[in-house]
């Protein structure tokens, strides 16, 4: 993977999968339900975004000075990306450990970028 490689030129699953040189189709399950197939995208997802300057960035849970970002949705009359957000400081998560960023502007982008995911992983 090159290095200084811009994480906003992933604009689909597809693309992820192309930067993790994965096969889309061998990802997913016809069986499973559009939360789990949903799922499986955004870790996907996840890790071709924390992964594209050249390093692997795995969250280190025993790290409390980490900053570990995730975004966090408002659902009211609508579903909509509110904010990015991360704690670092005592143990507590609002999404799955494995839907993390390394940065707020990861974060940022991937809950616009693939907000229909988000929304049929979380509500649908």
């Amino acid at each position: 993977m090159e290095k200084n490689f811009d994480f906003k030129s992933i604009k689909s699953f597809e693309d992820a999968c192309e930067v993790l040189n994965i096969k889309p189709d061998g990802v997913l399950n016809s069986n499973d339900t559009l939360d789990e197939i949903a799922y499986k995208k955004l870790k996907i997802i996840c890790k071709a975004i924390n992964t594209t300057d050249g390093s692997t960035w795995v969250p280190g849970w025993d790290n409390s000075n980490e900053k570990k970002w995730w975004p966090w949705f408002v659902l009211s009359s609508g579903f909509g990306f509110s904010c990015s957000d991360c704690h670092y400081t005592r143990t507590y998560t609002g999404v799955g450990s494995r839907l993390c960023f390394k940065s707020q502007d990861r974060s940022d982008y991937v809950a616009t970028q693939f907000i229909e995911i988000y929304m049929d992983f979380i509500i649908k």
